[in-house]
């Protein structure tokens, strides 16, 4: 009998281990979903700091670059601003090369002869004359503008 007794308790244990078995199984993998989800919002947080760790490393870098280098820069600026201004007083303004080229092509068809006013519309300038629209001289954007839409 008493091995009818001891069967009876092992079943019993083993039941009981196999509801822990499966109790330890569900704790395990909710465990294991939470360090997932942890190790994710870590693996976030790490990402942000050496990304910003690393643009504030590029930004220094640039801002060793331009200290080292200011007085280069500066003498280039002073330069540059020094040229402008003496093309201003020699009367000559700094235009691009594409007005340069337009302004010697009107200048040659003057002289040939060809048909006055010819594609220029009736009575006005072409810009490069010296004529102000609404008082902003010619090289601005709404001069520009004006004529273009009254053509």
């Amino acid at each position: 009998m008493s091995s009818i007794v001891q069967s009876l308790s092992d079943i019993v244990a083993s039941v009981f281990e196999l509801f822990g078995s499966i109790i330890q199984t569900i704790f395990n993998v909710f465990r294991t979903a939470f360090e997932g989800i942890f190790h994710f919002a870590q693996g976030i947080i790490t990402f942000l700091l050496d990304f910003v760790r690393g643009t504030i490393h590029a930004a220094g870098g640039l801002g060793k670059f331009v200290v080292g280098n200011f007085f280069v820069l500066a003498v280039i600026a002073v330069a540059f601003f020094g040229y402008l201004q003496y093309q201003r007083r020699q009367g000559n303004t700094v235009k691009k090369e594409k007005e340069k080229e337009k302004g010697k092509k009107e200048e040659e068809g003057k002289g040939k002869g060809k048909g006055k006013g010819k594609g220029k519309g009736k009575g006005k300038k072409p810009l490069g004359h010296g004529v102000k629209y609404d008082g902003v001289s010619e090289g601005g954007f709404l001069p520009k503008l004006l004529l273009h839409c009254s053509n």
